[in-house]
């Protein structure tokens, strides 16, 4: 056991360490933090004496026909109803998202190659240790980045008198259970293939597709599209993290903070049924395919 949890400290802090020297962090989380403060900015713009005014702004006008185009007016309101910084907190987390997302299965791919990745997953224990070692490295940047927002966030609402709602902490924890849930389907696109560019293509599509059942939850289709768009989701929502962090957020709109925990328990189960088959599929695999 203190083997195991030393082999995921050596491993974690090496991929910390390269993260750290390189540039691309850095850069994807300045791009984060001009994004909110594109947003929080033009957001001023549409404040009025009887509140919200999307038409005031044309940024925030053609966002808001997008946002109730697609997922419908009911969602647009509870996005935008106690302020910009729930909509603002889910845009900014996007890039550094992906980010360490695909750098992690670059990384992941370079070192199969290897004779140290070799002799690592021959062995099961290790072979797990690495694969947390990964994801300790995803989650301790995202956290970081996270809080990097919150004070952005919190000094923004100061400098412009605005209000931040509990609702805005509340998703932002449930954001690193499903950045986890995120993690979990790259290292298994990762097992999958060997070649970065195959399992990168794989993980966006996977990304895209649970993103697209989600939006087919919000579907405001009628008859037979509608039936099917219904069928779809209900079949798939239950592999997608998004699906468990909206319904955790409505639960908290409704005043039930303890389904808003199941939900989030169920990210970490889900996450958890994921790492078991990348764990399978590398074993199965082997060192050398």
């Amino acid at each position: 056991m203190d083997n195991r949890i030393n082999t995921i400290k050596t491993i974690a802090k090496h991929r910390i360490i390269d993260t750290l020297i390189s540039p691309v962090p850095y850069i994807t989380t300045s791009l984060g933090l001009l994004i909110a403060f594109f947003l929080i900015t033009n957001f001023l713009g549409i404040i009025d004496s009887h509140g919200l005014n999307f038409e005031l702004n044309p940024f925030y006008n053609i966002v808001f026909n997008l946002l109730r185009g697609t997922f419908g007016t009911s969602f647009v309101e509870k996005l935008f109803n106690n302020g910009p910084y729930l909509f603002i907190l889910i845009v900014s987390f996007i890039p550094f998202a992906f980010y360490l997302a695909l750098s992690s299965i670059y990384c992941f791919a370079i070192e199969k190659k290897t004779a140290v990745y070799k002799n690592i997953a021959s062995r099961p224990a290790e072979r797990v240790s690495y694969i947390i070692a990964s994801l300790v490295r995803d989650i301790f940047f995202i956290i970081i980045y996270l809080l990097i927002i919150i004070i952005f966030s919190v000094l923004t609402a100061l400098l412009h008198n605005l209000v931040i709602d509990s609702l805005f902490f509340f998703g932002l924890l449930m954001l690193i259970f499903v950045f986890l849930a995120i993690s979990t389907y790259r290292i298994f696109c990762s097992a999958i293939s060997k070649n970065a560019f195959i399992s990168s293509s794989l993980f966006i599509a996977i990304i895209i597709f649970l993103f697209l059942i989600q939006v087919i939850s919000y579907s405001i289709a009628s008859g037979y599209l509608k039936n099917l768009t219904n069928l779809l989701s209900l079949i798939f929502q239950w592999f997608s993290p998004l699906f468990y962090w909206s319904k955790g957020l409505e639960a908290l709109s409704n005043g039930n903070i303890l389904l808003y925990f199941f939900y989030m328990l169920f990210i970490f189960i889900l996450s958890t049924a994921v790492l078991f088959l990348s764990n399978l599929l590398l074993k199965l695999k082997g060192v050398n395919k």
